[in-house]
């Protein structure tokens, strides 16, 4: 896990603004959803965007490594990105 510390520009990934591309910079915690979310692609340098939202805002769908992974906001809440740069 990357800490927030060393990134203080990094937000969560929850939070990211759709069609925005971010970069992964850390998934917070050792535990089972962690290494999920790690095996799923959403490993530090992985470029994700927020392709969509169920009528409540929960779950999300984001596009990355040219397929698409829904999850719930607490999960995206997990993950600590930085805004992509061209």
């Amino acid at each position: 896990m990357t800490d927030t510390a060393l990134h203080p520009a990094s937000a969560l990934l929850c939070c990211a603004g759709r069609r925005r591309p971010v970069r992964v910079v850390g998934v917070a915690g050792g535990d089972d959803l962690a290494a999920r979310l790690r095996a799923s692609g959403l490993w530090e340098g992985a470029v994700v965007e927020l392709i969509g939202k169920a009528p409540f805002g929960d779950p999300l769908l984001f596009a990355l490594h040219g397929f698409r992974i829904a999850l719930r906001r607490d999960e995206a809440a997990r993950v600590s990105v930085v805004p992509e740069t061209p």
